[in-house]
């Protein structure tokens, strides 16, 4: 009796390829079969052909990982009624991933694990260039900043896209309340210049900062500096704090920065 693995390597790739695009969980799942499988599997997994031009997160990704595309996903509709669509604690998202709990938490947790090597948009087009908004709204006035991150050719993979979010320069540390990955889209640094000037926004007058641009997406991130928000933060999921994985960081070179009762300062 012939066996799959008895097929020409072309045919083979094309066959998981395929099965890739229908059921990447299974895909993944299969480099344990054999050394084989694992060297085909592991090309497209690193190689994937898109199937679609329009940038989307593959629906695995987003099961794994709900809650750190859109931060206020992992929240339910009392949590996100009492904070008034603000996070916590905004190590939540984090901790409320599927495989948060031990023991499976240590095997994601790895440098090497296969997730970390995976295009967010795995199966459309990889993001190549990520830009990062960060509002920070504090008493007497609202700041700004615009980072681009430098990212490598083949694109935006869930290994740098999860490290970023913990970094230093993404993110307001426990000041933090909110984030999102916004795709096929880049900022347009005039309208943006203008926006800091603006008391009150409407969510319409936020969107109309960026435009149109398939392979790009920018990572909004939002702070507040309250009364007393420190207090709020309570960490009764379990003792693990989230940290990055990987030592060496992606770098974000500081390309504007902004202040609604400032003069804005571009670089």
């Amino acid at each position: 009796m012939s066996s799959i693995v008895e097929l020409p390597t072309e045919t083979l790739s094309e066959v998981l390829q395929f099965l890739g695009h229908m059921d990447l969980r299974t895909l993944v799942r299969l480099q344990r079969t054999c050394r084989i499988f694992r060297s085909i599997i592991q090309n497209i997994l690193n190689n994937p052909q898109a199937v679609t031009t329009n940038p989307e997160i593959n629906v695995m990704i987003n099961h794994k990982f709900k809650g750190l595309f859109k931060s206020v996903d992992c929240l339910s509709r009392t949590e996100w009624r009492r904070g008034m669509g603000r996070l916590p604690d905004p190590e939540l998202p984090f901790k409320r991933v599927p495989w948060a709990r031990k023991p499976i938490r240590d095997r994601y947790l790895r440098e090497e694990a296969s997730w970390r090597s995976l295009s967010v948009t795995w199966g459309s087009l990889p993001i190549t260039q990520l830009e990062v908004v960060k509002e920070f709204e504090r008493r007497g006035g609202t700041t700004y900043e615009y980072l681009r991150v430098e990212i490598p050719p083949c694109g935006l993979t869930m290994g740098i896209y999860y490290d970023l979010l913990l970094s230093k320069e993404c993110h307001y540390g426990d000041r933090t309340t909110d984030w999102e990955l916004i795709l096929g889209k880049r900022l347009d640094r005039d309208i943006a210049m203008n926006y800091s000037r603006v008391a009150h926004r409407s969510q319409a007058e936020f969107m109309r900062l960026f435009i149109d641009a398939p392979q790009s997406a920018v990572l909004v991130v939002q702070g507040f500096q309250g009364c007393g928000r420190q207090r709020f933060i309570k960490r009764r999921e379990g003792i693990w704090r989230p940290r990055t994985i990987a030592e060496k960081l992606p770098k974000c070179q500081s390309l504007w920065e902004a202040s609604s009762t400032l003069d804005s300062v571009e670089r």
